[in-house]
């Protein structure tokens, strides 16, 4: 069975490519995946998570959600985690300390 991260979304959206999201989906129930709001870039993004490592992020537009939930993950998880992303290396800008991501091997391999 497909288990979804935490607070993932029903469908693709807005500019999330669906061949990559069904991948994201498709997570053991029990393997730590999760996912937040972030500042990446100074833009708003979705930053997934694999056992406290960052898998990746992908840019998204604040008018995309609109529940009164949604808005107040927004306005939380932004104050936490505003972070610069340059050469495969996540920064946070608050401490400036670099966050340990998951390596990206070839499946193949």
């Amino acid at each position: 069975m497909i288990q979804s991260g935490v607070r993932l979304p029903a469908g693709p959206p807005g500019n999330l490519q669906p061949n990559l999201f069904i991948i994201l989906m498709a997570k053991p129930k029990n393997s730590g995946t999760a996912w937040q709001f972030a500042l990446v870039n100074n833009r708003l993004t979705e930053l997934f998570f694999d056992n406290r490592k960052i898998m990746g992020h992908y840019y998204v537009v604040v008018k995309d959600y609109k529940t009164k939930e949604t808005k107040k993950w927004i306005s939380g998880d932004t104050k936490k985690l505003n972070l610069s992303y340059y050469n495969g290396k996540y920064r946070n800008k608050i401490d400036g300390k670099l966050i340990e991501t998951v390596s990206k091997k070839s499946p193949n391999r």
